[in-house]
């Protein structure tokens, strides 16, 4: 008995210690010299940090205590911006991703330890926690799911869901997980490469000017905006027509393109350049019906090279039939779907065609050609699928002027913060498709 209090007494001593030693020990905050009222979340021990400031700049402590190295402190809010086509706000694209992934990679490499800080507006706090978590995912070989819940961990327990680009309400929430695990799962597919993306390239077929093109899965499938008849569009802007894409598309190894909207250009442009020609056309906005799917898909899988697809704006209609293909040839649920789509050409799939693909998703996952994570074939990919989906009156129906509008945002918003960065226009011509001048 007598033993028994001893070693009580011995085991209160020491955790009085162990108390005492840490209050002792300086906080977080104080040990990396910053200032802000919110929580400090631990990415990578001891290097990679992330934190919220209500001011516009994170406060610093030019001499942190305890003799710890001066944090390297710096935000983003600023420099990689969303261009919104409405109420979106997200997630930033691919390029703006990896410029994130070069800025935190070469901070990593001193000897101070790294705070990434974003405003505690919801939407910019929402994209810096996806770029820092994309960053564990990426190069840290977390789990996207465990990438958040450090952040959690800390005390941000709230982010406000990406929408889509619809003017309307958006009943669909793609959360920052969502994103993570699209990002995820198509770096395991090698649809991103960090030691090979080529930035200038993406940001540069991105712009409206040079094409208004994205590759959505690299080698197989470009999204682009529907080329015009004319030079100029009806509201007046200058326009890319069926001739200003054939050195690209024969650069890039495209043989087919396939056209989801009303005819709006002559086939035979394309078609007497080599090309290649479908039409699919169903309603701006809706979802496709089952012939158009299996069409669809026994087109593209047939295609001896890349496929282009376009319908107004190459966003709803052309991610959602881009996505069916995906799910049925790499196993990629739809959720996860929306989010890649959306880092790689902001924008994609509006409306009822989100939760379209989550309902059809059970039908091509159960079909697909290769198990989660792996390349293992288990049927022929070429073999016709026989498709049996009933589209509701709400996604049968057509969105009048959707594809308008988000394209004339896209040419009004890029042409805006041209003209605001550009002091002068030199002389009277302005620069279109690839550099060259009309």
């Amino acid at each position: 008995m007598s033993f028994l209090r001893k070693r009580s007494s011995s085991m209160t001593s020491e955790a009085s210690s162990v108390t005492i030693q840490r209050s002792r020990r300086p906080s977080l905050k104080s040990s990396l010299g910053v200032h802000t009222p919110f929580p400090i979340a631990e990415l990578l021990p001891s290097k990679f940090y992330f934190t919220v400031t209500d001011g516009a700049a994170l406060q610093i402590n030019p001499v942190p205590q305890n003799g710890c190295a001066k944090s390297q402190t710096f935000t983003v809010d600023h420099e990689l911006v969303y261009e919104p086509f409405a109420s979106d706000f997200g997630p930033l694209n691919l390029g703006m991703l990896h410029s994130y992934f070069e800025k935190v990679r070469t901070f990593l490499q001193g000897n101070r330890p790294v705070v990434h800080y974003s405003s505690n507006d919801p939407r910019k706090r929402a994209n810096a926690v996806f770029l820092a978590c994309a960053y564990l995912v990426i190069h840290c070989d977390v789990k996207p799911k465990e990438a958040v819940a450090r952040i959690v961990a800390a005390g941000f327990n709230t982010f406000l869901p990406f929408r889509d680009a619809s003017s309307g309400p958006c009943s669909y929430k793609c959360t920052i997980v969502d994103c993570l695990e699209g990002l995820h799962r198509a770096w395991r597919l090698g649809w991103y490469d960090p030691s090979t993306f080529d930035k200038e390239q993406y940001h540069y077929y991105e712009k409206v000017d040079n094409g208004d093109l994205n590759w959505i899965i690299p080698g197989k499938f470009i999204a682009f905006a529907g080329p015009h008849s004319d030079r100029l569009d009806g509201n007046g802007y200058l326009a890319l027509m069926p001739e200003d894409y054939y050195d690209v598309f024969n650069e890039l190894g495209i043989s087919l393109i396939v056209r989801l909207n009303k005819k709006c250009y002559d086939r035979r442009r394309f078609t007497n350049a080599g090309f290649a020609h479908a039409d699919l056309y169903f309603p701006d906005g809706s979802c496709p019906p089952d012939q158009i799917i299996s069409t669809f898909l026994s087109l593209c899988e047939n295609a001896p090279s890349a496929v282009a697809v376009h319908c107004k704006a190459g966003l709803g209609r052309t991610g959602c039939l881009i996505g069916i293909y995906a799910m049925k040839h790499h196993g990629f649920p739809a959720r996860e779907w929306i989010g890649w789509n959306r880092i790689c050409r902001p924008g994609s799939i509006l409306g009822p065609q989100q939760q379209f693909l989550c309902d059809v998703e059970r039908i091509f996952l159960r079909r697909s050609s290769v198990t989660v994570g792996r390349s293992l074939s288990i049927c022929d990919q070429r073999q016709p699928l026989k498709v049996d989906v009933r589209l509701s009156r709400v996604e049968a129906k057509e969105d009048f002027g959707q594809g308008e509008r988000l394209t004339s945002a896209k040419k009004s918003g890029q042409l805006s913060r041209r003209l605001s960065s550009d002091s002068t226009l030199s002389g009277p011509h302005v620069p279109n498709f690839f550099g060259r001048f009309l």
